[in-house]
């Protein structure tokens, strides 16, 4: 009787890390930036693509604010740049991100330093914006990294507060 219960538990416990491992890689897909993708929120799709069917989106037309709810719970909230098109149907532009959840492979995001950006991009050049903000791009991903308003050149401690993904 000892045995089948030695063989029954390392059995559960294998099947809870699969499942653990693809939970796991869900997640960072749904919080992944990657060119042309902000989580599955893709620039150039439509802004429903990628949805699960028990997702509630609100869309802000003024602000471009999307929110979605899942389990009545805020989970994700982007600013996206849309076009509306005959169909009624959003089309992603652009994506402006906010939440420090989302990142790069090399683990850049909102929140990241200019010398955390630095030390994984070395090309990456910090200008300032006609408006007074300080931003970069980074080519290879075609995402830009704002600073936001400050006098003075960022330091290596300035912090990233937006992600612009195209």
């Amino acid at each position: 009787m000892k045995k089948p219960r030695v063989v029954v538990a390392p059995l559960l416990f294998v099947v809870g890390l699969t499942v653990s491992a693809e939970a796991q890689n869900q997640n960072r897909q749904e919080s992944d930036l990657v060119k042309g993708r902000a989580g599955f929120m893709v620039v150039g799709k439509s802004l429903y693509d990628g949805l699960s069917p028990v997702d509630e989106v609100e869309v802000n037309e003024e602000s471009g604010i999307v929110e979605i709810r899942r389990g009545g719970k805020l989970f994700v909230r982007l600013e996206v740049k849309m076009e509306m098109f005959a169909s009624l149907d959003y089309v992603v532009k652009a994506i402006h991100v906010v939440d420090g959840k989302f990142r790069t492979v090399s683990g850049i995001g909102v929140g990241s330093t200019l010398s955390d950006i630095m030390t994984k991009y070395p090309n990456f050049v910090v200008d300032k914006t006609p408006d007074g903000r300080w931003a970069g791009t980074v080519n290879e991903l075609e995402m830009g990294f704002w600073f936001g308003s400050m006098e003075g050149r960022p330091g290596d401690e300035c912090k990233v507060v937006s992600v612009t993904v195209q």
